[in-house]
């Protein structure tokens, strides 16, 4: 059974209330021509990240040797960094 039909059936049967109804939707449609409900600001947001500034290569100074310079140690794994 569609909407429109309990409209019409609840219309036969509850008169009083029906025209009281269809008042008040007129009265609502009114006031809100007149003062339309604020609209809420969303919750959220969204605003995209700045794109960070490009990394510069590291500079090899101090204690550090690179990888490929390491010295061989036995029972190190390749890339293992020895402490220095």
């Amino acid at each position: 059974m569609s909407t429109k039909a309990l409209e019409d059936m609840y219309e036969t049967v509850n008169a009083g209330a029906a025209l009281e109804r269809e008042r008040l939707l007129k009265l609502k449609a009114e006031v809100e021509k007149c003062c339309p409900p604020p609209v809420s600001k969303p919750p959220c947001n969204y605003a995209p990240c700045p794109t960070p500034p490009k990394l510069e290569e590291p500079k090899h100074g101090g204690n550090t040797i690179p990888i490929t310079e390491q010295p061989k140690v036995a029972g190190a794994s390749p890339g293992m960094v020895m402490p220095g």
